[in-house]
């Protein structure tokens, strides 16, 4: 087990009334016991664009992920201390937990912090967009993203619905013609269980696919065992057929109580 390390996690600021948000596009590992640090960001530009209003085009061969590379005492204090404040901010260090290895602590914080999807699937997540848009949830009820406490780190999940100020629900967006089905199936299931493993959360969990219910009966045998993972650790999977009705019905759970006439 290696000893404990440190994260920041990598945000686009908000920009204007067009994009009032914060979206967390990276994470930064530092391990100060051996002055290292890992780094790990998103593919999807297209989509950080689409949300934020932030262009970045990557260079030939660019690796999202980057690391072990050496670095200065206090690497992340003193990076987030001394940065200019513009589109990209880098938050204060955190601690983590042990892991067994830098990589795996990696995958882990940025599964759990980042919230733009892998390139391949801004369509399902478009769609479930469209859909949230049209149910027409009362001022209160919905987030984009939702941080929940882990006692320490926290994990962001996406498509939240509250009743009252507690979570209820949690909807991903998956799509099983996108390259990375499996990778996206997978990210959920470890964001599903650190809210349950470690947060004792009782939020009811989604995933909401791109394909009609009879489309997604012909997916190949990869996507079948990632939506059997998901069944197995009780995350429903709505398909798009059925996505309107699933929000109409939580939209009935959590929609304040109009009060009585007087």
């Amino acid at each position: 087990m290696m000893p404990e390390c440190e994260f920041s996690t990598i945000v686009v600021a908000p920009h204007g009334p067009a994009h009032p948000d914060p979206v967390n596009i990276g994470v930064i590992l530092y391990d100060p016991d051996t002055n290292t640090a890992y780094r790990r960001v998103t593919d999807n530009w297209e989509e950080v664009r689409r949300r934020t209003g932030y262009e970045y085009v990557p260079g030939r061969g660019e690796q999202t992920v980057q690391g072990p590379f050496r670095v200065e005492d206090g690497y992340l204090k003193n990076l987030a201390e001394g940065q200019v404040m513009d589109r990209l901010v880098v938050t204060r260090p955190r601690n983590l937990m042990g892991f067994e290895t830098h990589e795996a602590a990696l995958e882990w914080v940025y599964n759990m912090q980042v919230g733009v999807p892998d390139s391949g699937r801004g369509d399902a997540g478009a769609l479930l967009g469209r859909e949230i848009a049209r149910a027409g949830f009362p001022p209160g009820c919905y987030r984009r993203a939702y941080d929940l406490d882990l006692g320490g780190p926290s994990v962001r999940l996406p498509n939240v619905f509250l009743a009252g100020s507690e979570p209820r629900y949690a909807l991903f967006a998956l799509s099983l013609a996108a390259r990375g089905s499996h990778t996206a199936a997978r990210m959920a299931l470890g964001k599903v269980r650190a809210a349950r493993e470690l947060a004792g959360s009782a939020v009811e969990f989604s995933a909401c696919i791109a394909q009609s219910e009879s489309e997604a009966g012909k997916a190949g045998p990869r996507a079948r065992r990632s939506m059997g993972l998901l069944a197995k650790w009780g995350v429903e999977c709505v398909y798009s057929d059925g996505l309107a009705g699933k929000l109409g019905r939580i939209r009935a759970a959590v929609s304040p109580a109009s009060p009585a006439p007087g």
